[in-house]
């Protein structure tokens, strides 16, 4: 049986300052804090332009043997009708994110991306 990796409540609480500092960029790039969703359940009417976002796992910096920064990554889907949105700008100018691919799908556009924080 495998031993059980103990996880302080302090990185716990980074993790979660993280995701909450996240969550206010996300709000100021939309302007509407209701069409901010993070890892809203399948039934989740949702309104748009929508920014949903999940943990996407972690990607820690490690060195002499240990995890030295903790890090996470955010999958994040910009979802809107307009294909040439400044929004795509905005969160692709966001600190460590990187734009991945785009698609239309039920006539909105859907926009990926990750983010590293």
């Amino acid at each position: 049986m495998g031993q059980l990796q103990m996880v302080s409540s302090e990185t716990v609480n980074l993790t979660e300052q993280r995701r909450l500092a996240l969550h206010q960029e996300f709000i100021g790039i939309l302007g509407n804090a209701k069409h901010v969703y993070f890892m809203p359940p399948n039934d989740t009417r949702m309104c748009y332009p929508a920014i949903v976002y999940y943990v996407g796992g972690g990607n820690d910096v490690h060195a002499d043997n240990t995890r030295y920064i903790p890090r996470t990554t955010f999958d994040v889907t910009l979802i809107e009708s307009d294909p040439l949105s400044s929004r795509v700008d905005a969160i692709r100018g966001l600190r460590y994110a990187s734009y991945l691919t785009s698609f239309k799908k039920d006539g909105l556009h859907q926009h990926k991306f990750k983010i590293i924080r």
